[in-house]
């Protein structure tokens, strides 16, 4: 945090990787206050952050996506038959659809938006590594826990500097 009477010149915000567990599409165009967890009211709550992030343009504000979850893999018969029933879909395509409409500066959440005051570092998409499913291609704990392995934070670290650096010359600074 900035010191009292300073303000920070660039704020970093994320989602932790459990908000790519989406129940569904939902319907446009979403509530950003809705507790349903669904596509459509991902999308609302970014578009309603826009406002208050275009009342700051001498602030830069980097929005990461959401890291990818590890895929689930039922173990044990509960767990198994309890899939059969309702699949549990913990950031698969989904995800990866919001993700992409997170980066896509032409059709996406920054669409519009006409300052340069806001950018979108793809997190999600550097820990995925390539999973055709959305997948981390990164996890902990055997492939089983969604925080990012050591390898995985050091690939998003390389993958920042230079986006970082290219949103700081687009600001002008």
């Amino acid at each position: 945090m900035a010191p009292p009477g300073q303000s920070n010149s660039i704020v970093c915000f994320k989602s932790c990787y459990p908000n790519n567990r989406f129940t569904g599409r939902g319907s446009e165009p979403g509530d950003p206050d809705g507790c349903d967890r669904t596509l459509a009211n991902a999308k609302a709550a970014y578009r309603a952050l826009l406002p208050a992030l275009k009342a700051q343009p001498e602030v830069l504000f980097v929005a990461f996506t959401a890291p990818p979850m590890a895929e689930f893999i039922p173990v044990g018969l509960k767990a198994k038959i309890k899939n059969m029933f309702k699949p549990e879909d913990r950031g698969g395509a989904l995800a990866m659809e919001f993700n992409a409409w997170l980066v896509d500066r032409e059709n996406g959440w920054l669409a519009g938006y006409e300052l340069p005051n806001v950018a979108v570092f793809d997190y999600y998409d550097v820990l995925r590594g390539g999973n055709a499913k959305g997948y981390t291609a990164h996890a902990t704990r055997g492939g089983h826990d969604s925080h990012p392995s050591r390898e995985g934070n050091g690939k998003a670290a390389a993958a920042f500097m230079p986006f970082l650096s290219a949103a700081v010359q687009g600001m002008g600074w």
